[in-house]
């Protein structure tokens, strides 16, 4: 593979993949807008054009922490949901410089990466550290970042919570034990837990066909269109029938109850199919619905919703295999999430956030990020979770409903 094409892929990947490939709910226009600003500040962007490959082989390192975990805060009394959010440090013991990134997987499981590096500027000389805990943030345990990667580093975390993969300009990192020891991998050569932390929950990809051998989702090159895929990149025989085209936005996205959901662009409508049901594991065709929309899916893969960012922002909700529209989302919504219990949480373009309750907007003030803010992105976890990302900081909301116990994790 021409290395220009990796650089480029590396370049353009992540505003594709947060709709493609990430969990129920991801942020929309608003997240999209703080990916393109991160790129423009030189951090790496994405990887899914390489994750087609095989597995690779790998060499051990040795652990690289020894320091015990670090308490961060703890809150005087334990919060209820009608308290303002409960604030956690992360700042573990022997991490150097500033955290960069802070990803959760779950409400209890999350990671952190702490860099010297200065943002846009050489890396020569810098150090990093990944920081993970698995208590909801009250201890975090650091470990160094072996020095033989280099360069700005991202984080793609597994959905077990501790297996983590490293991603940097010269090779791959992988820990599956919290960060106590690292296996290493080629740049050209992206590791199955990378392409582990990209798939749906059952391990599924849109990738290039022929996908064994290394590829590259690159309109013309390589491929022209794209296939249903597991981890490593072995076809599936059932294939959605639509065809995929590599300039689509498409979305793929599967729910704990193991239905798979597909939502494409065509020609200014968005068609969704569906595989999977009480009654058939064979792909079904919903109604088209005019306009290019987001599908949000809930975590648990009951409800399901399409939702535009255009200007009168049109919602429509799933009720059996028809779509029912309903009043837009608010003027202002910069992103949206589905949520376990049938409501939606969004987040406005002012630094608003609130629920819409059947069709009734609920603001909650407590969570608003301060004047002149653009944020925060709204998303939603595997288990339920609200995560709210306030350009880097986060905040999760624990619980069901409009009453939640929010954490909100500075450094």
């Amino acid at each position: 593979m021409p290395e220009s094409t990796v650089d480029r892929v590396f370049a353009e990947f992540e505003a594709e993949a947060l709709t493609m490939f990430r969990p129920p709910g991801v942020a929309a226009a608003r997240r999209r807008a703080r990916i393109l600003r991160r790129r423009r500040r030189g951090f790496l962007a994405g990887l899914v054009a390489l994750l087609l490959g095989g597995p690779a082989g790998a060499f051990a390192l040795a652990g690289t922490d020894n320091a015990p975990p670090t308490p961060a805060p703890t809150p005087s009394a334990t919060p209820s949901p009608s308290d303002g959010p409960v604030i956690r440090r992360v700042a573990p013991s022997g991490a150097p410089g500033e955290l960069r990134e802070l990803r959760f997987v779950n409400a209890r499981a999350g990671w952190g990466l702490f860099s010297t590096c200065a943002v846009g500027g050489s890396t020569s000389n810098c150090r990093s550290a990944v920081a993970w805990t698995d208590d909801g943030g009250l201890t975090w345990r650091a470990a160094a970042v072996p020095d033989t990667i280099r360069g700005h580093l991202q984080l793609l975390p597994a959905p077990d919570g501790e297996t983590l993969t490293v991603m940097a300009e010269t090779g791959w990192l992988v820990t599956s034990d919290g960060g106590r020891t690292f296996s290493e991998h080629p740049r050209q050569s992206p590791p199955p837990p990378a392409q582990r932390a990209l798939a749906t929950l059952s391990g599924y990809l849109l990738g290039c066909p022929g996908a064994a051998a290394l590829t590259v989702v690159d309109p013309g090159p390589v491929c022209g269109r794209r296939v249903l895929t597991n981890v490593g990149g072995r076809r599936v025989p059932d294939q959605p029938p639509v065809e995929l085209r590599i300039d689509q936005n498409q979305q793929l996205v599967e729910g704990r109850d193991r239905r798979l959901w597909l939502a494409v662009h065509q020609r200014g409508r968005t068609v969704v199919l569906v595989r999977g049901s009480a009654t058939t594991d064979r792909w079904r065709t919903l109604p088209s619905v005019p306009g290019e929309l987001t599908l949000l899916v809930s975590p648990d893969g009951r409800h399901v919703w399409l939702a535009g960012f255009q200007e009168r922002k049109p919602l429509w909700r799933l009720t059996g295999d028809s779509w029912r529209e309903l009043p837009g989302l608010p003027d202002d919504t910069g992103s949206v999430a589905a949520l376990d219990d049938g409501l939606l949480i969004v987040g406005g373009g002012s630094g608003t956030v609130g629920f819409l309750v059947d069709g009734r907007y609920v603001d909650r003030p407590e969570l608003r990020d301060g004047p002149g803010s653009t944020g925060p992105g709204v998303g939603v976890l595997a288990d339920g979770t609200i995560e709210l990302d306030y350009n880097g900081t986060k905040a999760l909301g624990v619980g069901s409903g409009v009453e939640r116990t929010w954490v909100r994790y500075f450094s």
